[in-house]
């Protein structure tokens, strides 16, 4: 008999901050059951602690301006890739081999792999929120399309920003307080160099976190965490990890993220095919980059800001079905 692991395995893939937009996943809230439950669910304990609905600020209306205000955001990017998860770990014939995620996407994969009930990680992300938006000064990421070495030799850059991201080759994400942000723009824009500002109005994975670490670790010290029954696979870390705990997502907000080192390390253990729960398909890409050009048929993702969610959770579907055949071969020969 031939390892079961010669055929593709699914993981599921989270990701944070930037990755947000107004209305994302309405299309499956309007259409999907399990999807619309566990948005309503989520959002009540959101309501609780906040006398704020995630639900109603994210699809009430077309809003013009970015979904950047963290006590908004955090639960909404938190939410939406949860119910996503939900819905289409109904779609698999077993668990996934791992769950992945990318700073804030970490909360979700913890939720997903058993680790922590979805509510308690809720309320720790909504408290996290709250945290950085009172205590923390204002800042920004940014993206940039170049050779990570120009982050060494220019002073405009590191000596203003700190690299929060090797996203892959000549593609990293820098953070920044808010002082430094258009100096960092026009240096950019002067050099002719791609670049993307994220909808974020904190930099994370910086310094500026500090002023929140004791309040965040004390104020969770309630939140009770068990061992993953889906493991888990930490952007911290790079490598499969057990020890899930208030302290590791202190270490998620204030740590350099090695989403790509992580996606490096699983590929030497698959095959595995890589299910982007993210609301903008952003690790999809990413992973794309960062894996063989082999992988590119085992890539998925179901949101999108251009629509056509629910064509692309049934694509998925009809994909899951072909690999779950060729498991099945691979099972009997």
């Amino acid at each position: 008999m031939q390892d079961t692991m010669s055929a593709p395995q699914p993981v599921l893939l989270f990701a944070g901050q930037g990755s947000q937009y107004y209305n994302m996943g309405r299309a499956l809230f309007d259409t999907n059951p399990t999807f619309r439950n566990t948005m309503l669910g989520l959002d009540e304990v959101a309501v609780r602690l906040t006398g704020l609905s995630v639900i109603e600020y994210l699809y009430d209306g077309n809003k013009r301006y970015p979904l950047d205000r963290l006590l908004y955001s955090h639960p909404a990017i938190f939410m939406v890739q949860y119910a996503l998860a939900r819905t289409v770990s109904e779609l698999l014939p077993a668990a996934p081999a791992y769950v992945l995620g990318s700073s804030l996407g970490e909360t979700v994969a913890a939720a997903v792999s058993g680790a922590i009930p979805a509510e308690d990680m809720l309320e720790i992300v909504i408290r996290q929120a709250a945290l950085v938006e009172r205590s923390c000064a204002e800042g920004g990421m940014i993206t940039l399309l170049h050779d990570q070495t120009i982050f060494e030799n220019e002073p405009a850059l590191y000596m203003n920003a700190v690299i929060a991201a090797y996203n892959y080759d000549a593609h990293f994400t820098l953070s920044a307080a808010k002082t430094a942000l258009s100096g960092i723009s026009s240096f950019l824009h002067t050099r002719e160099i791609m670049y993307s500002v994220l909808p974020v109005k904190y930099a994370f994975h910086s310094s500026e976190m500090e002023k929140i670490g004791a309040l965040f670790l004390d104020g969770n010290r309630d939140k009770h965490f068990s061992l993953p029954v889906i493991p888990f696979y930490s952007s911290v870390y790079a490598r499969e990890w057990y020890d899930i705990s208030i302290t590791y997502f202190w270490q998620v907000i204030r740590r350099r993220i090695r989403f790509k080192e992580a996606i490096e390390s699983l590929e030497k253990s698959g095959p595995y095919y890589y299910i982007d729960c993210s609301p903008s398909g952003t690790l999809k890409n990413l992973t794309a980059k960062i894996a063989p050009a082999s992988i590119s048929g085992r890539l998925f993702d179901v949101l999108s800001p251009f629509g056509k969610d629910g064509e692309k959770l049934k694509t998925l579907q009809t994909a899951i079905h072909h690999i779950s055949k060729q498991i099945s071969l691979t099972l009997k020969t």
